[in-house]
């Protein structure tokens, strides 16, 4: 369909960048995009891979989609 496109990003983050995201803009990617976060860690680094439905704003969505990531209760146990 016209203006929905499903973009798979993948990004390798270092464990330490969940406090730079902490308390700040929390759900912003839930309220304004549809985006499903998969996410491991694979040795000391977290892997994550975002599926946007949604051909508007994608950096910003990723960037908000990362915020959410680190602050959402359903994922926090990936953040020990």
């Amino acid at each position: 369909m016209r203006g929905h496109n499903i973009y798979h990003l993948t990004l390798m983050m270092r464990r330490q960048i969940q406090s730079d995201f902490s308390n700040i803009y929390n759900g912003m990617c839930v309220d304004f995009v549809l985006c499903v976060c998969v996410c491991m860690f694979v040795y000391e680094y977290l892997v994550c891979i975002y599926v946007y439905v949604g051909s508007v704003g994608l950096f910003l969505y990723l960037y908000q989609c990362m915020l959410c990531v680190s602050n959402h209760t359903y994922i926090t146990f990936l953040f020990p």
